[in-house]
């Protein structure tokens, strides 16, 4: 579905997710934008999530694509008997 065929108000909701991912809106204020989106096939959802991602990256950083959606569970062998299921999860600082 291409965005210029959207409704406006599927629009706003998707300004409205790459707000809250940009942590300007606290995840309250977004709710209804992501009730609305679920109307929608997840492709419009996905692609605007790969879109703020994108747009989030630098060049010449160290930051994984993944730091920039949250929580990161770190595990870097399993030599030691941690796993996905046993690690802690690490809240990483955003750097944008």
């Amino acid at each position: 579905m291409a965005e210029e065929k959207l409704d406006p108000e599927a629009r706003e909701a998707l300004e409205e997710l790459e707000q809250y991912l940009s942590d300007i809106l606290p995840p309250l204020v977004v709710a209804d934008s992501v009730k609305l989106l679920l109307k929608y096939p997840p492709e419009l959802t996905a692609s605007a999530i790969h879109s703020w991602t994108v747009s989030q990256l630098r060049a010449g950083t160290d930051i994984l694509v993944s730091d920039y959606l949250g929580n990161v569970r770190m595990f870097p062998t399993t030599a030691d008997g941690q796993n996905a299921v046993t690690s802690r999860n690490l809240a990483l600082p955003h750097f944008w």
